[in-house]
């Protein structure tokens, strides 16, 4: 090795065959070590100005540079891998994780302030929330929030409730469709109307025969504007 005078933690020369060291410092030193194609740092490694490159052929560099706002970008000719063993930890203190293509924003996830609500924002002007999944081999949609007005749920298919639970409707839970074995409709302000608006339609009202099957027991006939009755 080659030692600086007065000084033996300091040092740097060849270990072994292939093998070059560079080492400064005792306790809680840093230490360079090369041996082939290999580099191993030992303690903390500083960078101060310009970018740091990483390529594995020679080629296709990731970058890695900080800005002088404390800033951190990472550029790469491809996709970004993050791989864990465990989990993937996402801590932004700012509350907002922000999703961007080319530079232009196109939603948002965030906490509202004080990590208490989670808000998904879409942040394209009159661009939907679309969920999409595999049913079966094929990609189905199942839900479309549709954004230009106002926020309307469109499903694909089924909306279904556990016993018990309520579909309630008005800002004050007014009118409420209910099942708990038996079906309950239930209107606690205004009138409940039922209106039948197809010309000619009928409105038909039936009930089970008593062998199993259902039966119309009346009908509001719309085409001769009058009330039949087909059970005593």
């Amino acid at each position: 090795y080659i030692v600086h005078i007065g000084d033996t933690n300091t040092y740097f020369g060849f270990s072994a065959a292939d093998t070059f060291v560079v080492h400064a410092g005792a306790t809680g030193h840093a230490e360079l070590t090369i041996t082939g194609t290999t580099a191993t740092f030992a303690g903390a490694v500083n960078l101060t100005g310009g970018a740091l490159s990483i390529s594995g052929d020679g080629s296709n560099a990731v970058t890695f540079t900080e800005s002088s706002a404390g800033i951190m970008t990472i550029a790469a000719p491809d996709d970004i891998i993050l791989d864990a063993e465990s989990d993937i930890i996402l801590d932004a203190n700012g509350g907002d994780i922000r999703l961007k293509d080319g530079g232009t924003a196109w939603g948002t996830i965030f906490t509202g302030g004080g990590g208490t609500h989670l808000y998904m924002e879409s942040t394209i002007s009159d661009k939907d929330i679309i969920f999409r999944g595999n049913d079966g081999g094929s990609v189905i949609t199942a839900l479309t929030l549709d954004m230009s007005d106002a926020g309307t749920a469109t499903f694909n298919h089924d909306v279904k409730l556990v016993d018990s639970a309520e579909a309630t409707f008005g800002d004050s839970g007014d009118f409420i469709i209910k099942h708990t074995g038996s079906t309950y409709l239930s209107n606690t302000s205004g009138s409940m109307n039922f209106r039948q608006q197809v010309d000619d339609g009928d409105m038909v009202f039936q009930c089970d025969n008593g062998s199993g099957g259902d039966a119309t027991y009346f009908f509001l006939d719309g085409s001769q504007a009058n009330t039949n009755f087909q059970k005593d």
